[in-house]
């Protein structure tokens, strides 16, 4: 591909300096002066690039390798793939946020081909990161072809004051200002529109009719601080809505816009981009949203995916020693291959699930195909946090960073159903809840969050060979405090690759831990607590009818709360009121309702056939073979063979 592109820039090249000589040629017998040939010539250049780039372009982008078997085909795939483009038009651009929220959440969105127009160029080193993404900058877009005043930001500064009456920096600007803004060239005005400098703007109904072809998929994106208006009254008349297949944005109806009164516009909002068929969905990149958000994402996590969506698991079953051994992958490939080859290498197999972080995965998707081939794949955030910080944000960051990973991954045919999280916050929990993920908080894991931590004094001041029975009693401590559970080992930490075959040993032959996936170890867990969950919803129902005043009623449920706190089970109930009951799981209405299944009980092969059943949405149910009845209590004894009536004795 490259070869062809050096071998088609060269012939133009070569086109250009023939076309020059014969113009120049013409001109000369025509009396015709030299620049209002080399004028022709320049056209004439423009006009021939831009045919040529438009079969070239998604080839280059995307990097779609020609068929060198036959030439008449790669001309046609060549032809047809030019004519299937994706492509977001992202006119205000601001600081790549748009590239940021669309890269990120928008199903397909690193398909997409994306041209970027700001009229901020201080703006531009932001875009920087980003493939597949054509800056225009310093570019405005607007009804015509030509040169505007641009009102731009300030730089920001301590004494600078307030932006709009709030402390904030929006970067970039408009191409519409207020007189009083316009008059104090000093400060910029309320908004601090100080700098004006005078841009290019491009007539934009004209450059998507000449720059996009019908059957391409072009999202419009239009957040232009007012100029939207002309555009769109423009894009009507011309009919240049047929080139779009999607419309998001903002309208400004405040900003003041030459030749629009109040009236004008807000008709323009209300009925005449709904009659182009084209209803504007909002986009808010700032807010990290867009109206369809959830639409393009349904919850694809399987309806049979034992535990609760939104509920965070720790232990498993506590009438039997269960353990679910998984591995926190961190941003190291270099450590993180090394325990995942140790585990594959390691002489028992055993169920192991890998939390992965979305960046990870885009970085390295041969690497989790090839173990998704072995392990359980579970989800982490789309990359590492600051301790602490991440659940401080607020919900639509929170959702961002869970969605981008799911899509990574969905990427590669691996739907996530566990989510990996050391500090469970009420953001957190909605934002899993609306992926229909299960939250894993580990009881224990390496480094230890809880408990007895790694410190200079009790660790990191002894040998390799002193430290590592240290791990393990730390280790195996937390483990008998929580009865087992999900124990997690962090590959970034160095340590883990020194204790790893020591503690799997432990586990193996000395723990006596019963070593199940993590999804067994949350059905176990669900299936212990199915009673007592019962337990708890009633007392809360009668905490809630029995007693009538109401301040006793809420000291009551208090005083449940209270007496419940340190039980796992009571992070996974959804308790609610009266006025905002759950439908019940398993209504007529749900497709998804399960089968049950009652089978004798032989030891590990029940277990099999249960997790077999449990994968077409089965429930099984356990029949001893021999019961105490059978064994201790008769009828009557037994009579002797010489008193029994129809035997024939030989």
């Amino acid at each position: 591909m490259t070869n062809r592109i050096i071998r088609m820039k060269s012939h133009m090249k070569l086109l250009y300096m023939l076309s020059l000589i014969s113009v120049f040629l013409l001109g000369w017998f025509t009396g015709s002066n030299f620049k209002t040939t080399l004028q022709h010539v320049q056209k004439h250049r423009v006009t021939y690039d831009r045919k040529t780039l438009s079969y070239v372009e998604p080839q280059i982008l995307q990097e779609r390798k020609p068929n060198p078997a036959d030439s008449v085909i790669r001309q046609e795939t060549f032809e047809k793939k030019s004519k299937q483009r994706k492509i977001l038009l992202d006119c205000g651009a601001n600081v790549a946020s748009t590239v940021e929220l669309f890269r990120n959440t928008y199903p397909g969105g690193r398909d997409f081909i994306i041209h970027s127009f700001e009229i901020d160029e201080r703006l531009a080193p932001y875009f920087s990161p980003y493939d597949n993404v054509v800056l225009h900058c310093p570019e405005g877009v607007a009804a015509k072809d030509g040169n505007m005043t641009a009102f731009v930001e300030s730089v920001w500064s301590p004494t600078r004051g307030l932006n709009n009456g709030k402390d904030m920096l929006w970067g970039g600007g408009s191409l519409f200002a207020y007189q009083a803004e316009i008059k104090d060239t000093k400060t910029g005005g309320k908004r601090k529109l100080a700098v004006r400098p005078t841009i290019p703007t491009i007539d934009l109904s004209r450059w998507i009719r000449e720059n996009t072809n019908k059957e391409d998929y072009v999202i419009f994106k239009l957040d232009v601080e007012g100029a939207e208006f002309d555009i769109l009254k423009k894009m009507m008349a011309e009919g240049t809505f047929d080139w779009v297949d999607k419309y998001y944005g903002e309208f400004h109806v405040i900003q003041p816009v030459s030749g629009w009164t109040q009236e004008q516009k807000k008709a323009m909002v209300a009925k005449d981009i709904k009659k182009a068929g084209k209803p504007m969905l909002d986009w808010g990149a700032e807010w990290r949203g867009y109206k369809d958000f959830d639409q393009l994402h349904p919850i694809k996590v399987p309806s049979i995916t034992p535990g609760r969506t939104g509920a965070n698991y720790s232990t498993c079953s506590t009438a039997t020693k269960k353990l679910a051994i998984s591995i926190a992958i961190g941003m190291n490939l270099k450590r993180a291959s090394k325990i995942v080859l140790i585990l594959e290498a390691y002489r028992v197999k055993m169920p192991v699930m890998l939390f992965v972080y979305g960046d990870f995965v885009e970085l390295y998707p041969e690497i989790i195909k090839t173990w998704a081939n072995r392990f359980d794949i579970g989800m982490r955030e789309d990359g590492p946090h600051p301790p602490g910080h991440f659940e401080l944000y607020r919900d639509p960051w929170v959702r961002e960073a869970l969605v981008s990973t799911e899509l990574r991954l969905q990427e590669l045919d691996i739907q996530p159903a566990f989510y990996l999280c050391h500090n469970i916050t009420s953001n957190i929990v909605k934002a899993a809840s609306s992926r229909g993920l299960r939250i894993i908080k580990p009881a224990a894991d390496f480094p230890p969050r809880e408990g007895t931590t790694l410190q200079y004094e009790n660790y990191y001041k002894f040998r390799d060979v002193e430290r590592v029975p240290k791990a393990l009693r730390i280790l195996n401590d937390r483990l008998e405090h929580t009865h087992g559970g999900v124990l997690t080992l962090d590959t970034d930490l160095p340590d883990t690759r020194m204790n790893i075959v020591f503690l799997l040993d432990f586990l193996v032959e000395k723990s006596g831990y019963d070593l199940v996936s993590v999804s067994d170890c949350v059905a176990s867990f669900v299936t212990l607590w199915e009673g007592k969950h019962s337990v708890v919803k009633t007392l809360f129902h009668r905490a809630d009818t029995i007693v009538t005043k109401e301040s006793e009623k809420n000291a009551e449920q208090d005083h449940l709360r209270k007496a419940f706190k340190n039980w796992v089970i009571n992070k996974s109930l959804n308790l609610r009121g009266k006025d905002n009951k759950e439908p019940t799981k398993h209504s007529s209405n749900n497709p998804c309702r399960t089968a049950s299944a009652t089978i004798p009980y032989h030891g590990d092969l029940s277990e099999k056939l249960k997790r077999i059943f449990r994968e077409y949405n089965i429930t099984t149910h356990f029949k001893p073979v021999n019961t105490i009845r059978q064994t201790l209590v008769h009828s009557k004894d037994k009579q002797p063979k010489g008193r029994q009536s129809g035997l024939v004795l030989h």
